[in-house]
């Protein structure tokens, strides 16, 4: 268990914006994954850094930028495996 766990405050406008967004990067990632489109895999990876950059200075909070951070670093880890899946 992480000693700093982030959360998204569902009361502010900014983190369920940021939350809606994150998901929907998170599900294209995955459906060009599933397609073999590795390319397009990590225009969204790099939009994930950006976001994590992004909400590190606009943002109220490291809480955002922490989870775009995950989430840049998941995606990046479901992307490998995949090509290895596929090498193998």
């Amino acid at each position: 268990m992480s000693l700093f766990e982030p959360k998204f405050d569902l009361d502010n406008p900014q983190h369920l914006q940021l939350r809606s967004l994150m998901a929907e990067m998170f599900a294209r990632h995955a459906e060009a994954i599933s397609q073999k489109h590795y390319w397009m895999a990590e225009n969204f990876e790099a939009q994930a850094i950006g976001i994590s950059r992004a909400a590190a200075r606009l943002t109220d909070g490291c809480d955002c930028m922490h989870l775009a951070s995950e989430l840049a670093s998941s995606m990046m880890a479901l992307s490998r495996a995949a090509m290895a899946r596929e090498v193998a």
